[in-house]
């Protein structure tokens, strides 16, 4: 039923063009995070395709509840990834038990052309930076978003085959070039 509503309230945001400003999957920038542990199989996370759930960054699960201020990674289910995402992980951080900043890994500057006209498509019209390095080409761009948040893209963030999209509302840490934060 998650899978369902995420996809009409992605579908219907994309229609009014407003498409995201606000989080992605279902996460909410300045909102609690409200997910369930995923599932463990012999002191592993294991969630299945389908799977809306939280894991710890150094993947391995305690008896603790969600930090109230760090990061947490939370597994999106395969019918809710939108065509950018590369991977099942979105990196999560969290200030006083509110989502400060939601990001995702994308295609890389091997997959920049069809990841930047998705995210155009999100969150409209900007004015991206094409930059050279070794033998490859990378796309940065940003969008301001309502309340202050905004909106970060860099086809090459970490090389030719990964790149990142970073959603901050104005309370997050300034994003730190090559972390996946």
């Amino acid at each position: 039923m998650k899978s369902i509503s995420s996809i009409a309230a992605l579908l219907s945001s994309l229609w009014a063009g407003t498409a995201m400003a606000q989080g992605l999957f279902g996460i909410a920038l300045g909102q609690p995070l409200r997910v369930q542990e995923c599932s463990m199989r012999q002191h592993d996370y294991l969630p299945a395709e389908d799977a809306f759930c939280y894991q710890w960054v150094d993947g391995a699960p305690r008896p603790a509840p969600m930090p109230a201020d760090g990061y947490i990674q939370v597994h999106v289910p395969r019918t809710d990834r939108p065509d950018f995402m590369d991977g099942a992980l979105v990196m999560v951080a969290l200030k006083q038990g509110r989502v400060v900043s939601v990001a995702a890994y994308t295609h890389g500057s091997n997959g920049e052309t069809g990841d930047f006209r998705v995210l155009k498509s999100m969150f409209g019209r900007t004015s991206p930076q094409r930059l050279s390095y070794g033998n490859g080409q990378t796309t940065m761009a940003t969008w301001a978003l309502a309340d202050g948040a905004s909106a970060y893209y860099n086809s090459g963030e970490y090389g030719a085959y990964r790149g990142l999209l970073r959603l901050q509302s104005a309370q997050a840490d300034q994003h730190r070039a090559g972390l996946w934060d």
